[in-house]
């Protein structure tokens, strides 16, 4: 077996291009989500923390002495890592539902 037989029984094997489609997909559900929750989400919850701008909230810093700790930024990190994983969740649900009644 030559080098490019090795190559294309690798990228079968490991269903590479499954995988690239799959980053590509994440990657866009990532920048729609984090837009959903920069956007549409804490604009709603803005004057309710006291917040006057659309994203201050993502800017908030709690200051513990000489430590700086960026509360905002880990807040925005948790909640679209939450929304990101219940998209993929009911995704993953949906399509197993579906493959099974395929097969009945």
């Amino acid at each position: 077996m030559g080098f490019w037989d090795d190559f294309k029984t690798f990228l079968r094997k490991y269903e590479v291009l499954s995988l690239a489609v799959a980053f590509v997909l994440g990657r866009a559900v990532d920048d729609i989500v984090t837009s959903l929750v920069s956007d549409v989400i804490m604009p709603l919850f803005n004057p309710l923390l006291g917040f006057t701008t659309i994203d201050a909230w993502r800017d908030y810093v709690l200051q513990l002495g000489p430590f700086a700790i960026k509360l905002g930024s880990f807040i925005a990190s948790l909640i679209d890592f939450v929304i990101i994983s219940l998209v993929i969740f009911f995704f993953v649900r949906a399509l197993s539902k579906s493959l099974k009644a395929d097969e009945s």
